[in-house]
């Protein structure tokens, strides 16, 4: 087996702006199959393509071969089928979930209701234990710096322009924002010197107050960076930075089979990945089933029954850098 490229990956259903399309390797008499999650016309619900997966969450039981030369690849168990998601090129960065609605319970509310998805009704004053709050394991906090930010509306959306808000984690000093007549961008820097797996951005006024069109709300390791939203883990994207289309698949029992004929071995298999974008040629590729996810995320997959030129090896290439966003 010779690996003709071989890289490693971090990771929004669009096409990618290429030229190449790797369908095109496929002459008149070449076998194989290409998938790609991003054509996500391919991608469905059901083994029997009668319902679409275009959306980020969704489990995916069928891809259609973009090749034409062979089958979809199939899952009939539920449980078994891999997840759509989308994922910033520039990889993920804030740690927070549903980064735009305070509604759901991955956000604790504690004498505190979130009455819509950015509007906060803080019911006692001056008691930081009444507060809306998002616990997360960040593994060793020990050394490490983390930054909290969100955009805090002006007056006009607090119901006491005159409470303040407190802003930070659980274990720092917290920032105080007091409301004004402009939009103001809250960002509190903190580097740990305790141990613990455990931070959390957490919330809270010093009076009963309501606070309507709070946004932007994240939480990054590192360094500060462009806001990401987060609706789900599955659902990832940043305005600044494209998005790619992946297939995820949780280490368990998910399995994504395509039928294929014995290709020989002299078969060439392309795949890009969340730890891995390769050509491996030389491949023996016996008649049956053929798993299509490699890892944890699967951005593309080809086989051909056949060893590229120098030419497509180097399209292919370039092809895989760029649905797995290691290029522009």
């Amino acid at each position: 087996m010779k690996i003709v490229t071989d890289f490693s990956v971090m990771s929004r259903p669009v096409r990618v702006g290429r030229s190449f399309n790797p369908a095109g390797l496929f002459g008149g008499a070449d076998r194989g199959v290409f998938f790609e999650p991003a054509q996500t016309a391919s991608l469905f619900q059901t083994t029997t393509a009668s319902l679409a997966a275009t959306l980020p969450g969704q489990s995916v039981a069928r891809i259609n071969d973009l090749s034409t030369k062979g089958g979809p690849a199939l899952q009939a168990i539920t449980a078994a089928r891999p997840v759509l998601g989308i994922l910033p090129a520039s990889g993920r960065k804030n740690l927070l979930l549903h980064s735009e609605d305070l509604t759901q319970s991955a956000w604790l509310k504690q004498g505190v209701s979130a009455t819509a998805p950015n509007t906060v009704a803080f019911v006692a004053g001056n008691n930081s234990a009444n507060r809306v709050i998002q616990v997360l394991d960040v593994g060793q906090r020990n050394g490490q710096t983390f930054y909290s930010r969100l955009r805090v509306p002006p007056a006009a959306q607090w119901s006491d322009p005159t409470a303040t808000l407190f802003v930070g984690s659980t274990i720092a000093t917290l920032a105080s924002v007091t409301a004004t007549a402009e939009w103001q961008e809250i960002a509190v820097q903190e580097t740990y010197t305790s141990s613990g797996a455990f931070i959390g951005m957490v919330l809270w006024a010093n009076k009963a107050t309501v606070i309507s069109g709070l946004e932007k709300m994240q939480v990054t390791k590192g360094a500060a960076a462009a806001y990401q939203r987060v609706g789900s883990v599955y659902d990832v994207t940043e305005a600044s930075s494209r998005s790619l289309a992946y297939l995820y698949r949780d280490g368990v029992d998910d399995a994504l089979p395509v039928t294929l004929p014995d290709l020989g071995s002299n078969a060439t298999i392309a795949f890009a990945s969340d730890q891995a974008a390769s050509i491996l040629t030389g491949q023996t590729v016996a008649a049956g089933a053929f798993d299509i996810l490699r890892h944890q995320r699967l951005f593309a997959m080809l086989v051909i029954d056949r060893a590229l030129n120098a030419s497509e090896a180097q399209q292919l290439a370039a092809y895989l850098d760029k649905v797995s966003g290691r290029t522009p």
